[in-house]
């Protein structure tokens, strides 16, 4: 078994988005020869996750920003405040990235928006905190446990199991089966290869173009339509 691997890339690039703010990027990257899945741990702020065919390493670039701070002043809060890390454990790749500052920032904390580009082999596992997360092309396994904010999935090999807390939910093109368990926010999938099965808490459901069963447990408040499924129908209101 090989033991843990880190390489750091590291690119800054400061500007002034704005007064006296500090913007800088980061990026990590691994070879992924030996790696059967990656996990993704994130804090708040945009995610995206792309799956890349030709690809034989991951690749992720973090854009963090330090408003109204520059030069020594940013540089100390982004060492002291952010987790930026990627290494490999056994046939797992894992990625952590979040803002570790306690709990009171009064809306001037730091933030990043994260870009991961995975091998489309790889099963891929997600624990994302809030912000908007958008994940495509992931051939592996796909799973997802999602705190706040808006989801979109699309153009996946493998089943997809997602864990959302709020915010709206986006399904589409998937090859095996989608599992959702959902606190609120409407939820739209379409285009399934295998089954699908909701259990939901408040929000609409649309289930379009299903090629085996369709099953909603506890849909909670909001209607459920779907079309188009060749398979089992049971909604349990």
């Amino acid at each position: 078994m090989r033991g843990p691997a880190l390489i750091l890339l590291l690119s800054c690039s400061l500007v002034d988005a704005a007064a006296n703010d500090h913007v800088e990027v980061r990026e990590l990257s691994l070879d992924a020869a030996g790696l059967r899945m990656l996990e993704i741990e994130t804090g708040s702020g945009p995610l995206r996750v792309s799956g890349d065919p030709g690809a034989d390493r991951i690749v992720a670039p973090a854009t963090i920003t330090v408003p109204g701070r520059s030069g020594e002043a940013a540089q100390k809060k982004i060492d002291k405040e952010i987790v930026f890390e990627l290494r490999q454990d056994g046939e797992t790749g894992r990625l952590r990235s979040y803002v570790d500052n306690g709990m009171f920032n009064w809306g001037r904390g730091i933030r990043m928006e994260l870009e991961v580009a995975v091998p489309t082999h790889l099963d891929v596992t997600i624990e994302d905190g809030s912000g908007a997360a958008e994940i495509e092309g992931i051939g592996g396994v796909l799973r997802i446990d999602d705190g706040s904010g808006s989801l979109l999935v699309r153009d996946a090999g493998a089943d997809v199991v997602i864990d959302d807390g709020s915010g709206g939910l986006d399904v589409r093109q998937v090859a095996g089966d989608v599992q959702v368990t959902d606190g609120s926010g409407s939820i739209r999938i379409e285009n399934v290869g295998g089954s699908v099965r909701v259990e939901d808490g408040s929000g609409s459901i649309e289930v379009n173009d299903v090629a085996a069963d369709l099953i909603v447990e506890d849909s909670g408040s909001g209607s459920v339509n779907h079309r188009g499924v060749l398979g089992r129908v049971a909604i349990d209101k």
